[in-house]
């Protein structure tokens, strides 16, 4: 990136690597008071810190666009948690499977949209 302090940016991506890695494979950081507290502060600074640098770079158009739909998913998720009767827990290798589509959907596109080059139609879509 090539922004002034831009050292800044890298730290905080290493604090919250760091406090990631050490949260996900560490029992003892993630149950123990006070250390699970402190170690996830840290974690959630770094990564507001991370995304609000990421998030300058890019138009308040699209920015708030990423927010709506985040919101809209996560509302979703949590009215069809409340009223369903199906158990989603149970379906793990489904949603590992749509999981794995929608990623290689994605890198599809990424490579159609590499191969291809810049045009009408991908302007579009990444535009909006």
């Amino acid at each position: 990136m090539g922004f002034k302090n831009s050292w800044f940016y890298y730290l905080s991506y290493a604090t919250f690597l760091c406090t990631y890695i050490a949260l996900v494979c560490c029992p003892s950081v993630r149950r123990r008071y006070p250390g699970n507290v402190i170690a996830l502060s840290v974690f959630t600074l770094a990564f507001s810190y991370m995304t609000g640098t990421i998030t300058s770079f890019y138009d308040t158009q699209s920015v708030l666009v990423a927010v709506v739909i985040t919101a809209c998913l996560c509302i979703a998720i949590s009215v069809f948690a409340i009223q369903t009767r199906i158990d989603i827990t149970k379906c793990t290798s489904l949603i590992f499977v749509l999981s794995i589509v929608v990623m290689l959907t994605g890198l599809a596109c990424v490579i159609v949209f590499a191969v291809s080059g810049p045009n009408r139609v991908s302007f579009n879509i990444l535009d909006h």
